[in-house]
């Protein structure tokens, strides 16, 4: 469970959001927010239709908050961001067509599911709650009749027309068009949906180990971490990858395995994202595996040099699969002794300050869930505390580099304003004395 407040610091204010016609199928009516005949959209719309609010979740997806603690999602309803929203009108929904973004299969729809998608991502999650895996519960699905479509290469290509002044000109293409599609949209309850990586931002705030306690910290990560790598390795022990295909030129792999479908509450951590995850065997299913490991390391990870480490473990992983060298690794004991060894051959990064040394209690966590499937003990109220001083300084954090408040991802992007923003001693001395306020105040 999750306290709104929470939420709202690393979210912002809720958005409106509209309630139209539509079918559902529930599974758990009675935890569905509207009418078993009404279906949400975020869209840009001139029709009189009943408004609703909740808290803006990744491209496509509102949450509600509810008063237990527990949020729904409202998941592939639209686009809460101007300009590039759906337009509805007279009963038909007028979005994009992506088809060579680079998502999934890198064929989607712009806002919404396939009802083949959403129905497979359900179905997941009913296998995984059955293997007792910690995924959200599923509420069910939500159709919509009628999506006309236009084709765009990739959202940046969207952008660039919108940007140029052509939107008029895609929305009379888009009226024009004759492709209708049916499309879909998910619905499910989860303890929370703060993602692990948004959490992280605001440990990049200068000077940070004058504002929050740095044992605390580093512990707090090695548990998130643990946590993590023990959840994505309950998948792969039963024969499931998390969602990872390759690229159809060769060139690279997309991957749901990453700290942005991890969601921590007060006390513990799911798994979500499922529309790509399936049974797997032989040795793709092995290859996966280490895909889908070394990927939670780095992918959407804002703490710096995380590549830098994997490069390390990979040249020790090549030694340590030496015969003579596995057979006196039976224990993990035995390979904590010969670690320091190898490392000297294989190579082992040293972080060089205390933000990667925030990404080496990170690893280590994840690195002990996944090969060790144990997480690390830590007390309720320290993770607790953590949780909340952690939104109180990505806050912050957002707000000394100017960037949107509640913005959730954009590693890259927040890289360069760091670089290209230089900020005087006397705002961070300010910024530092007011977040420390904040977090007394708030615990």
């Amino acid at each position: 469970m999750i306290p709104e407040r929470i939420v709202r610091l690393l979210r912002g204010e809720p958005r409106e959001y509209y309630i139209i016609d539509g079918e559902t199928k529930l599974i758990k009516p009675e935890l569905y927010p509207h009418g078993k005949d009404k279906v949400p959209i975020l869209c840009e719309t001139e029709e009189d239709l009943p408004t609703y609010k909740g808290y803006v979740s990744g491209f496509r997806s509102i949450i509600k908050v509810l008063e237990d603690g527990y949020v729904v999602k409202l998941k592939g309803i639209g686009i809460p961001f101007k300009d590039v929203k759906p337009i509805y009108k007279n009963n038909t929904i007028y979005t994009y067509y992506f088809t060579n973004e680079y998502i999934g299969t890198g064929q989607l729809m712009w806002g919404f599911m396939t009802p083949k998608e959403a129905e497979e991502e359900l179905n997941n999650m009913i296998m995984l709650r059955e293997l007792r895996i910690p995924v959200p519960e599923p509420i069910g699905l939500g159709y919509y009749e009628r999506i006309k479509l236009l084709k765009i290469k990739d959202r940046y290509e969207l952008t660039n027309k919108i940007m140029s002044g052509g939107r008029g000109e895609l929305i009379k293409m888009l009226e024009e068009s004759a492709w209708e599609q049916r499309g879909a949209c998910i619905f499910y309850r989860n303890v929370s949906d703060v993602r692990a990586d948004e959490i992280l931002y605001g440990l990049l705030m200068p000077k940070v180990e004058k504002i929050i306690n740095v044992k605390e910290v580093k512990a707090y990560l090695k548990w998130l971490g643990s946590s993590c790598g023990y959840n994505l390795r309950l998948l792969h022990e039963n024969g499931i990858i998390h969602g990872t295909v390759f690229d159809a030129s060769g060139l690279g792999i997309y991957t749901n395995s990453h700290l942005a479908n991890h969601v921590v509450g007060l006390e513990e951590t799911y798994i979500t994202d499922f529309h790509l995850t399936r049974k797997m065997g032989g040795k793709e299913f092995e290859r996966m595996k280490m895909e889908e490991y070394y990927a939670l390391w780095h992918i959407m990870n804002p703490l710096p040099s995380a590549e830098k480490f994997i490069i390390s473990q990979i040249k020790r992983t090549t030694i340590l699969n030496a015969p003579e060298v596995i057979s006196q690794m039976h224990t993990w004991e035995g390979f904590q002794a010969f670690n320091e060894i190898v490392s000297l051959h294989g190579g082992y990064y040293r972080p060089e300050n205390i933000y990667e040394e925030f990404t080496e209690s990170l690893i280590d966590g994840i690195e002990y869930g996944y090969n060790k499937m144990k997480k690390y003990e830590l007390e309720g109220k320290v993770k607790r505390r953590m949780l909340m001083a952690l939104s109180i300084l990505k806050d912050a954090f957002l707000e000394l580099y100017g960037l949107p408040k509640g913005m959730e991802r954009g590693r890259e992007v927040v890289g360069i304003v760091m670089d290209s923003k230089k900020i005087d001693g006397k705002t961070i001395s300010r910024k530092i004395s007011e977040v420390k306020s904040r977090i007394e105040e708030l615990l």
